[in-house]
Order: structure tokens, then C-alpha cells, then sequence
């Protein structure tokens, strides 16, 4: 069983990941696949073709902020990373949780990249969008204008999710940690019934 962790960025859905973990699940990360990806020749030489000022020295290495800079102040550009880097991201999560009877992904860009078919369930984790806004700039050191421009360039997640997992971010971290053993134990219990029908 896969079952997908997304949400627009500042939502939670990292802490989220992190509390499934706790409970001994198996949890891939795309931020961390990406990581691996980001030190692989091939990956970089690609990038480099595409954006230049992001990629330096011999061996080559990924220089994170400046690509974020640019591709963040131009949607085609930002298309374009996301063409080259989601499929590759994907390949490295499948690969690692290959052989699991339960893997959690945590996704950021699930619905942007058209990924969510590949997951047997999804878990969108929902926030205020000032909350988000205020947990971006908090974490990541951004201006509340970059916090802003990368929840513009990610889908509405204002919206209903219709066949997803809806987990709300509305209370303090206790309340989201027995919200996520909730659902957990309503996913796996229900794929247990399914099993033994």
C-alpha cells in the first residue's frame, strides 16, 4: 500500500511524515531523494544546461539558493526544473520503498506533477494561509514577498480534495500528532478489511 503526504508548503505535512515515522511506519521523503539526485553528475549536467548560475565547481554541485532565486521569480523556468527533477524524484522514492507492504511518500508537488494516481491514498494536510505564511518565513529565513511567491506557484490548496484524506493543521502540534494516529489507523485499518474480504 502507498499512500501519499502532501499540502502546500508551511502546511505541516513534514511534521506530519515525521509523527507516521515515529509510529514505525516506513516514510519516504522526496526532499531527501532529491538530495541524493542533486549530487548525481548526470542529474547536475542537466540542470546546468538549463540554469548555468546554479550549478559550480568540479565535482559539480547544486547551488540550492540560487536556483530557487530564479526559478521562483519565473513560472515557465520553474516548469521546466519541475519537468526535469519530479520524474527523477519519484524513480529514487519508488525504488527506495520497494519491497514494503506499507510506504508513506511525503510529496510536496503530488497534484502539480499529475502524481496522485500513482498512490493507492492520498493525505492532503490543510493550513491557514497566514499560518503558512508565518511558518515559511520562520523556518526558511524568507521574506514574507518569498514565502508568498512559493505558495503562488504551488495549486490552491484552499479547495476540496474529493477522494483524498483531508487532514486539517488547525490546533497545536498535540492535536495534529492524534489527528495523524487517527487517520493512520483509519487508512491501514480499512486495507486490512479490504484484504480479508
Amino acid at each position: 500500500m502507498k499512500i501519499a503526504i502532501t499540502g502546500g508548503i508551511g502546511s505541516g505535512k513534514s511534521t506530519v511524515a515525521a509523527f507516521v515515522k515515529e509510529m514505525g511506519y516506513t516514510v519516504v521523503s522526496a526532499d531527501e531523494a532529491y538530495a541524493r539526485i542533486a549530487q548525481d553528475k548526470t542529474y547536475l549536467a542537466e540542470v546546468k544546461k538549463l540554469f548555468p548560475a546554479a550549478v559550480h565547481g568540479e565535482p559539480p554541485a547544486l547551488d540550492r539558493v540560487a536556483l530557487s532565486a530564479e526559478v521562483f521569480a519565473d513560472k515557465e523556468k520553474l516548469e521546466k526544473l519541475n519537468a526535469l527533477a519530479h520524474p527523477a524524484i519519484m524513480r529514487e522514492m519508488f525504488a527506495e520503498a520497494t519491497g514494503k507492504d506499507v510506504a508513506f511518500f511525503e510529496v510536496p508537488l503530488l497534484f502539480e506533477g499529475g502524481y496522485e494516481k500513482l498512490f493507492d491514498k492520498v493525505v492532503v494536510v490543510k493550513r491557514a494561509k497566514e499560518e503558512r505564511i508565518e511558518s515559511v518565513c520562520r523556518r526558511s529565513r524568507l521574506t514574507r514577498e518569498q514565502a508568498e511567491a512559493r505558495i503562488s506557484a504551488q495549486i490552491d490548496y484552499s479547495g476540496d480534495f474529493d477522494g483524498c484524506i483531508v487532514l486539517e493543521n488547525d490546533g497545536d502540534v498535540y492535536a495534529l500528532k492524534e489527528k495523524t494516529r487517527r487517520i493512520v489507523q483509519t487508512l491501514l485499518c480499512c486495507e486490512s478489511e479490504e484484504k480479508s474480504l
